[in-house]
């Protein structure tokens, strides 16, 4: 009898890892909350551990205008640009679950599918908080009423709840006022937890 050389999944080991990364990539994506708020730059090969953003700053209006009128048949004497780098040092994260191939091939369902969104949930949820962190220590603190409270403490003292008033008074005076850039919709974005417990008044 002829041999049916029959195929293993061994023998399609290349075609697995490629549907597990996809599959990974999808779910971890969709998993992501605070990540996709910021801007994301991919890091060259043999350049080193520290990576650099160009931060250009805003050119100064003088409120008499004194300094940007023209006179005809005058060149004005140009602007110089300030600029710095925003640095940050590459950090590895990882994790792994090793499968026996015969609990692979035992398991109850799509065993490989399951473990493939559990993992990646775990990764969206670490780099979520690699970016939390960095906008806790790096960030500018806004509190909620902020004639009774001037700090985390204090607000989880006094259960303050945001309200629409401290929204309105963050978007105009900390964020418009210092020309922080919105998103292409002009809209800013926030992010609460759910277990913050607080809600937005109306109209916020």
């Amino acid at each position: 009898m002829a041999n049916p050389n029959t195929q293993k999944s061994s023998s399609f080991t290349n075609h697995f890892n490629e549907l597990i990364k996809e599959e990974f990539l999808k779910n971890f994506r969709s998993k992501l909350v605070l990540a996709p708020l910021g801007m994301a730059q991919v890091h060259p090969r043999n350049a080193g551990e520290i990576m650099r953003w160009l931060k250009i700053d805003d050119l100064t209006v003088d409120a008499d205008l004194s300094d940007h009128q023209l006179s005809e048949g005058v060149t004005p004497d140009g602007q110089t640009l300030s600029d710095s780098n925003v640095e940050a040092t590459l950090q590895q994260y990882g994790d792994y679950v090793t499968i026996a191939d015969k609990f692979r091939d035992i398991a109850v369902g799509d065993i490989i599918r399951k473990v493939t969104d559990i993992i990646s949930r775990q990764a969206a949820e670490v780099v979520d908080v690699v970016v939390r962190n960095e906008l806790d220590t790096n960030g500018n603190d806004n509190f909620a009423d902020p004639g009774t409270n001037a700090s985390k403490a204090d607000v989880q003292t006094n259960t303050t709840e945001i309200s629409s008033d401290d929204l309105k008074r963050i978007v105009s005076k900390k964020l418009r006022a210092n020309n922080v850039p919105a998103f292409d919709d002009g809209l800013y974005r926030g992010v609460l937890h759910p277990s913050s417990g607080g809600r937005p008044a109306a109209g916020a």
